[in-house]
């Protein structure tokens, strides 16, 4: 967002080339040789660093591109412009798409290094799509500043008032609670390994505890508009943040591997409801 308001979306799209390019030359997502065992009590520290060498610009790039895509579409020509949200619901469906078929078809049937090619090879498909949807920037490009019409100053605030600070108060809530369910969806990336050793678990069988979390947020984000008309804004929104809650505290302290998968499942369908509603 910072970028395209200081550069403006058609040098936004040139940046973002550039930054696909180096994350293009990082790969393929590989250990360095030059990376020994961390050194004891620096595990955390260690793997951060690992993390950000191996995959830190690739996944700095493609975070980038979901809400860069919407903006772009925003601003062309094109009739749905004005709605460029359904983007949002095709990158969660491709994300739980991912996620469910890693631990089914793709661990399976690829290895570490094979994997690590394919990662590459569709970075590379990625890189090119995007390049092409900026040439339609360019070329389909409808400035979002309108010329004003009638009265400039309508619509102007005249008086902060206690009702008003209340209500963005309210405001900022709905977005804690929003950066709560995004989250949770990635808490537990990192703990999978020792949730393995803990329950005495496959790799494979652990990863549903992300893997289930996107399936049931797909259907929490499906839920949304009935959820919005039966209990309205406030109680759908306190329900979801008490499912988050619950789910939380009772998947922190479960010791049953079953129960720990429910209470990331119930997370999940909290996490897919309310991620839509500061959009709407």
């Amino acid at each position: 967002h910072l970028s395209a308001r200081l550069l403006g979306l058609r040098r936004q799209a040139i940046l973002h080339g550039a930054v696909l390019l180096l994350g293009l030359v990082s790969l393929p997502i590989g250990i360095g040789a030059a990376w020994s065992a961390p050194t004891p009590g620096f595990e955390v520290l260690w793997l951060i660093g690992l993390l950000a060498a191996s995959v830190g610009l690739p996944f700095f790039a493609v975070s980038a591109t979901a809400p860069l895509l919407q903006q772009w579409f925003a601003h062309t020509d094109h009739p749905a412009a004005g709605d460029p949200y359904f983007l949002y619901g095709a990158s969660n469906l491709g994300s739980f798409l991912s996620l469910l078929s890693y631990p089914v078809v793709i661990e399976p049937l690829l290895g570490v290094h094979a994997q690590s090619v394919a990662w590459m090879i569709g970075f590379a498909f990625l890189a090119a799509v995007i390049a092409a949807c900026a040439v339609l920037l360019w070329q389909r490009y409808r400035s979002a500043m309108a010329e004003p019409t009638g009265d400039v100053g309508a619509g102007l605030i005249a008086e902060v008032t206690w009702r008003l600070r209340l209500r963005w108060l309210l405001l900022l809530s709905v977005m804690l609670g929003t950066m709560a369910s995004i989250m949770s969806s990635t808490i537990m990336n990192v703990g999978i390994p020792d949730m393995s050793a803990h329950f005495e678990l496959t790799p494979s069988r652990a990863q549903w505890v992300t893997s289930g979390f996107m399936v049931t947020m797909t259907v929490g984000m499906l839920m949304t508009p009935w959820m919005l008309m039966r209990f309205g804004y406030r109680r759908t929104y306190q329900i979801c943040m008490w499912l988050l809650l619950a789910g939380g505290i009772a998947g922190g302290v479960s010791q049953i591997y079953g129960l720990a998968l429910l209470a990331r499942l119930v997370e999940g369908l909290a996490a897919g409801v309310v991620q839509p509603i500061p959009m709407i």
